[in-house]
């Protein structure tokens, strides 16, 4: 086993943030050297935390996005540390309505630890400009890949990485929460961020598992930040690889397939519940969940698949209900990860499917 196959979720997560990792503009600027910057949503103004612009790309005439951290301090106050504001949001799918009204293909590059969390950006709208991103971007009649280049965070990431195909560099991270947010979360420690890292399941070869992306990139011998041009030209690789296909494609059958790969996200298999629930589901087998704030009480529904329905009635399997209590010592002492089973898929989520939304009830806050 190689050295990098041995690498811990932490250190994954250290990787993806290396100072000297590549970032999407210098990855456009070696795909696409005669690349073009535009601005502005043309409502409120520019936001520099995106790169977009148009480039020539294996003799296509391709529209770029790239989420861009900055590499000095100055830089990073400008571009905010990559993390978008709700006019980010707006520009991208100007820009992104643009191409497919002439026929562009799109890339889009994430690296951001999540949307910008300001005043500023919450007066602005950010909740509402990254939803209605995600749902513009199932309307986009044009061929998008995405991939995610360093660190993929929370909605932040999601708002640009919804596409035909989502790659990731093997040491980059795609997670609903960074691991000090969660570890904080579940343990009120932060220092626990290595343990929520490995809860988490953020790596790219965790998400590959679980079909939530479609490739892993290799990186050369040391990370992406030791070789620039190695990285640009495996990226660069992969991308066209997913893209060529889609060029020839029917519209129509293109975004059909774009909602389907969605959709499919977060359904539950007997292959991601612990035994303990498969016994507890076994006339019906678990599809959703109804609480992800793992806090003295987990209470699960099921739903029914077709399995299920060939050895029950609908209405016996829809109406069939199942509770998971655990409780922790302390009256408020949360359940970690360990004795929580559903923890690495109850933060995977359909953003299209009402059956896999998520909720906390009452109760699983006391």
């Amino acid at each position: 086993m190689s050295d990098e196959a041995r690498l811990t979720a932490w250190a994954r997560v250290q990787l993806a943030r290396h100072p000297d990792r590549p970032y999407s503009r210098d990855y456009i600027q070696r795909m696409a050297p005669d690349f073009v910057e535009l601005h502005g949503d043309r409502m409120t103004g520019d936001d520099a935390a995106l790169v977009a612009g148009v480039g020539r790309w294996h003799g296509h005439t391709t529209m770029f996005f790239g989420q861009q951290k900055g590499r000095n301090l100055a830089d990073r106050v400008a571009h905010s540390w990559g993390m978008m504001h709700p006019e980010g949001y707006r520009k991208a799918m100007r820009l992104a309505r643009q191409a497919a009204k002439f026929g562009f293909p799109i890339v889009s590059l994430i690296d951001t630890p999540g949307a910008f969390p300001g005043a500023a950006a919450e007066e602005g709208g950010i909740a509402s400009a990254i939803a209605e991103a995600i749902r513009d971007w199932f309307h986009v009649s044009t061929p998008v890949v995405a991939a995610v280049v360093g660190e993929g965070g929370s909605g932040g990431a999601l708002g640009m990485a919804v596409a035909d195909g989502v790659l990731m560099f093997e040491n980059s991270i795609y997670s609903v929460a960074a691991p000090e947010a969660a570890a904080s979360i579940l343990w009120r420690d932060a220092n626990k961020k290595a343990e929520a890292a490995e809860q988490l399941h953020l790596t790219a070869a965790d998400l590959d598992e679980f079909d939530v992306i479609d490739e892993v990139i290799a990186e050369p011998p040391g990370g992406a930040h030791t070789d620039y041009e190695d990285s640009a030209a495996r990226l660069d690789e992969a991308l066209w690889r997913h893209l060529e296909p889609l060029l020839t494609h029917d519209r129509a059958h293109m975004l059909e397939n774009r909602r389907r790969r969605f959709l499919r996200v977060g359904h539950l298999t007997d292959h991601h519940l612990s035994q303990d629930l498969r016994e507890l589901s076994s006339a019906s087998r678990l599809a959703t969940v109804a609480s992800t704030k793992c806090w003295g009480r987990l209470e699960l529904r099921s739903v029914p698949t077709k399995a299920s329905r060939s050895s029950a009635s609908s209405s016996d399997a829809v109406s069939a209900r199942m509770v998971a209590v655990r409780r922790a010592s302390g009256a408020r002492s949360p359940i970690s990860p360990k004795n929580c089973p559903l923890w690495s898929v109850a933060t995977r989520w359909s953003p299209l499917s009402s059956s896999c939304m998520t909720s906390t009830s009452p109760r699983a806050r006391m």
